[in-house]
């Protein structure tokens, strides 16, 4: 990654940082915040997410069958930084074709996608950026 801001992109503005789950690790989102750049990554839904996750009330419905929620995940590791993590719950009954990935066998009708930011943005606003993405991926993948 530093190789490729320091001489593939070097002289560019970048704007947003998005990226899927292989970059959330603690190592690639220290390194964008040291370069004071906007990030929304997709977050892997380890253990202790999902424990978190599992226990959240008060969801902020955005539209039939889509709501979010956020907190402030701090790592095991007390050296790592607290960061916003943002879910989203996607409620299949209501909408089969909705992506993400069940992780609960006591909820099986919700499919979750989970980020990690450091916008201060709303967090549908978060959430479309990141699903707004580039058309250079290739059209299977979607």
């Amino acid at each position: 990654m530093r190789e490729t801001f320091d001489e593939a992109m070097a002289g560019m503005k970048v704007g947003l940082v998005r990226g899927d789950s292989g970059f959330y690790t603690d190592e690639i989102l220290s390194t964008l915040e040291e370069r004071s750049l906007n990030y929304i990554i997709a977050a892997r839904a380890y253990a202790n997410l999902k424990h978190e996750i599992h226990g959240m009330k008060d969801w902020v419905e955005v539209c039939p069958g889509i709501a979010v929620k956020e907190w402030r995940h701090q790592p095991a590791d007390p050296k790592a930084k607290a960061r916003r993590h943002i879910v989203v719950r996607k409620q299949i009954s209501r909408r089969p074709q909705a992506g993400g990935k069940l992780l609960f066998d006591d909820l099986p009708d919700y499919r979750f996608s989970l980020y990690v930011t450091n916008l201060d943005l709303p967090l549908d606003q978060v959430w479309n950026i990141y699903n707004s993405r580039a058309d250079c991926e290739p059209s299977a993948a979607r």
